[in-house]
């Protein structure tokens, strides 16, 4: 089985490597699938039963009814706030493995697209009369494979920087640079042993959790740090009151389908967790959810929606829940719908979600209940959806709010069109937002929001930043380069203390207007900008050139700067030894290349 599995991976990155069209969600970018042969096969499965992703910062995120908070961990009660431009998500709070819409944080790794479909694929596992054993070997089970895929099978076939070619699992260990190279490798050296520890890894977790069921209590398979008993405990503690309570139970029995996401019994689940692994694995495709795409994608978004509806219900009592109820009975009727072979016929789900919207809304106006706004602001697109607007403005006021001033009436606008449109990425909501305004309004606008999202990104500088011999200089890792047609940081003072204003007219681009002294002429600006080690902000206007040659190659663009200025750039902290992994630099066709030198196989896998 392994033997094939490794050919028919390698076959794949061949495929990955040369470019192979997509056949997956095309939600997240591209590269997160195909990242690896397994990342590849877990999306192409996913998309087979319409598997998709919610956006972590466009979606409301309520607060859990009282009486489903445990009493160990009372901060699960309230979701966590913005702070500097990062929405944090609780593990046991924001996850739900009933959730069969997967998350996608800015924040986290790209390793974490596949993982969360790989969580869909698998499902969950739930009875009415479970016991709080059930909830954690549920737990357990359902995580069983996106751990495996985490760990092991994703880092097969997969490229990393040379520092770690060679270096088996990095746990929470987090490179930088093998997230910007990570892609199929079909030479990889050591898949084969990524690929046997990952089904060792199964196997072994599977014969716990058996020796576990006949015991009646949760029995450890330990990993290094991994341990997957422990984890289907905490879960199963966070939300075992949520699991029991009357509202899982009537959105359970309305709209959860057996064998559609849902497992009724752990050997159900097991099963589930087999045959998805078999697929993984190059065997035959588990079963899709649902009889179409469409059907499946359908579906999630009727029980999420159901959901959040059932999570008020929960503190409602009286006429309002009678309606309530009222209103989760005829949008569990399209349930069905998402179930019948042959498509189904015409869909009535957009119909349902907006006939619970309205019905919801005309609710709000005779009760009190939270905003038909938040309970309909999804994280994606769908019938009655909101948009993630709100939210996002709440990051951006948090990091950015002398630019969002700046905006002046078009502030709203700009944020609006932002949440419809920017789609997922992994990078910084003041990163991402500037990006849209330079976009949308190039020239200063533009340059000043990217001024400003360079100050709120910039990272800490490292700990383990050592001084020492290197091959040559880099730009400092805390470090950023800027190149700009206008003096953005005269600019920026000057708005800032008055002396500037700029002025939206009802039509066409901004105007500069000076209140003391003569509008900047626009003038080319190179700046390179840190943070030294009690955190304060340094800055230095330098050539344009000795900018643009350092953010075009960080690693060995200070290498066409004069050595006067280098060793300015080092007494500043700009530039450090270049200590990262050997590398060639040489000429061809008349410009520099960089080439990785080639990492030789230990012989034990040579």
């Amino acid at each position: 089985m392994q033997s094939r599995t490794l050919d028919t991976w390698r076959a794949l990155a061949r495929r990955l490597a040369a470019g192979e069209p997509p056949a997956w969600p095309d939600d997240v970018p591209a590269a997160e699938y195909t990242r690896s042969p397994a990342a590849a096969t877990i999306a192409r499965l996913a998309a087979d039963s319409g598997l998709f992703h919610f956006h972590f910062e466009g979606r409301h995120h309520a607060p859990h009814p009282a009486a489903w908070v445990p009493e160990h961990a009372a901060e699960l009660a309230n979701p966590p706030g913005w702070t500097d431009g990062v929405l944090p998500e609780r593990k046991y709070q924001s996850f739900r493995h009933d959730l069969m819409v997967a998350s996608y944080h800015p924040h986290h790794r790209a390793k974490w697209a596949a993982h969360e479909l790989c969580h869909g694929l698998v499902g969950f596992g739930w009875r009415s009369d479970a016991t709080p054993f059930f909830h954690a070997t549920a737990g357990r089970l359902a995580e069983l494979l996106p751990v495996a895929l985490w760990y092991f099978f994703d880092e097969a076939f997969l490229r990393r920087c040379p520092d770690h070619a060679d270096a088996g699992l990095l746990f929470q260990v987090h490179c930088p640079r093998c997230e910007a190279l990570a892609a199929a490798d079909p030479d990889d050296a050591y898949a084969e042993a990524r690929l046997r520890e990952g089904v060792a890894f199964v196997d072994a977790e599977l014969a716990a959790v058996a020796r576990s069921r006949r015991l009646g209590r949760p029995l450890s398979h330990r990993w290094a740090t991994i341990d997957l008993a422990s984890d289907g405990v905490a879960y199963a503690r966070a939300h075992a009151a949520r699991l029991a309570s009357p509202a899982f139970h009537r959105f359970a029995e309305r709209f959860l389908v057996d064998g559609g996401g849902w497992s009724s019994s752990l050997d159900a689940l097991e099963a589930r967790v087999q045959a998805v692994a078999t697929g993984l694995l190059g065997g035959p495709d588990p079963a899709p959810w649902a009889p179409t795409p469409a059907q499946g994608r359908a579906r999630w978004i009727v029980q999420d929606v159901a959901f959040r509806l059932a999570t008020v219900w929960a503190e409602t009592d009286g006429e309002a829940a009678d309606e309530l109820d009222a209103a989760l009975d005829a949008l569990a009727a399209v349930i069905p719908w998402t179930c019948a072979p042959s498509g189904g016929g015409p869909s009535p789900v957009e119909d349902a979600l907006r006939a619970a919207r309205e019905a919801y809304e005309a609710l709000y106006a005779d009760f009190e209940l939270p905003e038909p706004a938040d309970v309909f602001r999804l994280g994606y697109a769908a019938p009655a959806a909101e948009d993630g607007a709100t939210e996002l403005e709440e990051g951006l006021s948090s990091c950015l709010p002398e630019l969002l001033e700046l905006l002046g009436p078009r502030r709203g606008a700009l944020v609006r069109e932002f949440a419809r449109t920017e789609g997922l990425r992994r990078a910084h909501v003041a990163r991402r937002f500037a990006d849209h305004v330079a976009d949308r309004h190039p020239g200063l606008v533009g340059e000043l929001a990217t001024w400003h999202a360079s100050l709120v990104t910039l990272p800490p500088r490292p700990v383990d930043l050592l001084d020492g011999p290197g091959e040559g200089d880099r730009l400092a890792p805390h470090a950023a380069a800027q190149v700009f047609e206008h003096d953005v940081l005269e600019i920026a003072e000057g708005l800032s203390d008055g002396r500037l204003e700029l002025v939206w007219p009802a039509e066409g681009p901004p105007q500069l207007r000076a209140h003391q002294g003569a509008v900047p002429s626009p003038r080319r600006t190179g700046l390179l900008a840190a943070r030294d080690d009690a955190g304060e902000l340094v800055l230095l206007d330098v050539d344009p050139d000795t900018a643009a040659a350092l953010l075009a190659d960080p690693e060995h663009g200070a290498a066409l700067l004069d050595p006067d200025e280098r060793a300015a750039l080092r007494a500043h902290g700009m530039l450090v030894p270049n200590l990262l992994c050997e590398r060639v630099l040489h000429e061809r066709d008349g410009t520099r290349h960089i080439d990785p030198e080639p990492v030789v196989p230990s012989p034990a896998f040579g």
